[in-house]
């Protein structure tokens, strides 16, 4: 019997190229449609699909070892002791659950680093842009007129003559009249009170 090479491709659209024990040139070329169909088969959803890695865990992989390879040879029971004690053991299952939880503790405390920085930056922002409007002439008259007690009345509408409508708030004469209007802060918007 000799050894055939076929060429194929997975249902991963990948060219794969494996060796087959066949004894003509023409079973090989079958062989090779045969698995190029199955795959598409697999690719088409009308099979289940094998996982790009093997799947499976290290355990099964250890025992299809030692079913498939290490049980034929004389060495089958060292095997069989050395991989259930290093590999198949309390040990291993205790060191990958380590290895997680600190592989999970270091992207938790990455995310949250990333995300204080993020919330630091929009602060400092907001206080450089209220500082710097502070120094415009509409910030030290919105300033003397919290000094003077009225902002706050202002801003929840609520002074002398002042009416709020459709999140306006007007300034009303004596008959009725639009005097002055501007719109109303949202509601979540902080409230300075009264005075600075």
């Amino acid at each position: 019997m000799s050894t055939w090479r076929i060429r194929y491709r997975d249902a991963h659209r990948q060219w794969r190229s494996e060796p087959c024990t066949v004894r003509t040139k023409g079973e090989a070329k079958e062989l090779a449609v045969d698995m190029e169909r199955k795959h598409e088969r697999a690719r088409r959803g009308l099979e289940p699909l094998a996982p790009r890695d093997g799947g499976g865990s290290l355990g099964d992989l250890f025992r299809w070892w030692l079913k498939t390879y290490s049980q034929p040879r004389t060495s089958f029971v060292r095997d069989t002791y050395s991989v259930t004690k290093h590999f198949l053991g309390v040990g291993v299952a205790c060191t990958v659950m380590l290895t997680i939880g600190l592989t999970a503790y270091g992207r938790g405390r990455e995310n949250g680093r990333a995300v204080g920085e993020n919330v630091a930056k929009r602060e400092c922002a907001a206080l450089v842009a209220a500082s710097s409007w502070a120094n415009t002439p509409d910030g030290q008259l919105a300033y003397a007129f919290a000094r003077a007690g009225g902002l706050g009345e202002v801003a929840r509408c609520a002074g002398r003559g002042m009416v709020s409508r459709d999140g306006w708030c007007m300034v009303l004469s004596e008959r009725g009249k639009t005097i002055a209007r501007w719109p109303m802060p949202p509601v979540g918007a902080r409230s300075t009170g009264d005075s600075p």
